[in-house]
């Protein structure tokens, strides 16, 4: 809200979206990505996130307290980064190929700080 200057209020109005949700993926002629199906395991300690993003069909409580969480979403730089934004509170099960991208960046950002 901070970044909204000069509102005006109409009478217009827009169907609410689920904005966590990844878009229809309209296909190879688009030049989008590819949709994955991600299974990722997160900590308790991201339990409050778990609750706000992701809704209880994709995810499955774990008898630690930890979740499971089954998504499909494009394949992009987006979701890296929201795997990342999880720091050491989450865990790629698969897919493999996504499991290194991961690693990868996070050997890189672990390298700027030896």
């Amino acid at each position: 809200m901070t970044r909204v200057k000069n509102l005006i209020v109409t009478d217009e109005h827009f169907i609410e979206r689920n904005l966590l949700e990844a878009p229809p993926n309209p296909g190879p002629d688009a030049h989008q990505k590819q949709d994955i199906t991600l299974k990722l395991k997160i900590d308790p300690a991201m339990t409050y996130r778990v609750y706000d993003e992701f809704g209880d069909d994709i995810s499955e409580k774990q008898p630690d307290g930890s979740f499971i969480i089954t998504v499909t979403w494009p394949e992009d730089d987006w979701v890296y980064g929201t795997i990342l934004s999880y720091g050491e509170y989450i865990e790629v099960l698969e897919p493999g190929h996504v499991r290194e991208i991961i690693k990868e960046k996070t050997l890189k950002m672990v390298k700027k700080y030896l």
